[in-house]
């Protein structure tokens, strides 16, 4: 079987998972996709690592392509976890809700009550898989 050269159009599918088996994304199980191997995607990098993945493999291949935390959903960022005054809060706030918060310099920012405390609230901005490495598995079904 030849490989998979720039320009091919591939038909395949793609899944993204976490290190730990969590399944974020993907087609798989559903009806395949189709891409021009090689191409380059400004504002869409998870296709463009599929794209630049596909080109020399074959049809009926799998591929996993490991993604640093910094290219996927970046990397922790300690300054994006918040304190606030409880009084400060909306009543009845429970663990794991998603919340907004006005900044004193303007703007809001979203993010998820980690710890509500005595005296504090703690909301983490980051997104839920900052810090963790993605994976694609990307199968080639047929090259047209």
């Amino acid at each position: 079987m030849a490989l998979i050269k720039s320009g091919d159009h591939v038909e395949y599918t793609c899944k993204q998972f976490l290190e730990n088996g969590t399944i974020i994304d993907g087609n798989e199980g559903t009806e395949p996709q189709f891409l021009k191997a090689g191409i380059t995607f400004e504002n869409a990098p998870i296709r463009q690592l599929v794209s630049q993945a596909l080109v020399t493999m074959k049809k009926d291949e799998t591929k996993t392509v490991t993604i640093p935390a910094e290219n996927a959903y970046g990397a922790y960022n300690e300054s994006l976890v918040f304190q606030f005054p409880i009084k400060d809060s909306p009543e009845n706030l429970i663990s794991g809700e998603t919340l907004t918060v006005h900044l004193q310099e303007g703007g809001e920012i979203e993010g998820v009550v980690t710890d509500i405390g005595q005296e504090n609230v703690t909301i983490d901005a980051n997104h839920p898989y900052a810090g963790q490495k993605m994976f694609l598995e990307i199968s080639v079904i047929d090259v047209c």
